[in-house]
């Protein structure tokens, strides 16, 4: 029965494995929600927004702290 026990270690791993995909995957839609809610929020400012885009380029968290 050395087999179940090292099938059983196997699918743990992969579980991990797909947990680590989910949990990346979450921060990744979580960060995304934010570049484009605070671009959106930014895009309404006008002028000061493109001189500030101009300056730092499209990046949101450095945007976040300038604005």
């Amino acid at each position: 029965m050395a087999g179940d026990k090292n099938t059983g270690e196997v699918f743990r791993a992969n579980i991990v494995k797909v947990n680590d995909i989910l949990y990346h995957l979450k921060i990744w839609l979580i960060y995304t929600f934010f570049k484009v809610a605070i671009g959106f929020q930014i895009n309404g400012l006008g002028e000061r927004t493109t001189r500030i885009l101009n300056e730092y380029g499209q990046n949101s968290w450095e945007l976040v702290e300038v604005v």
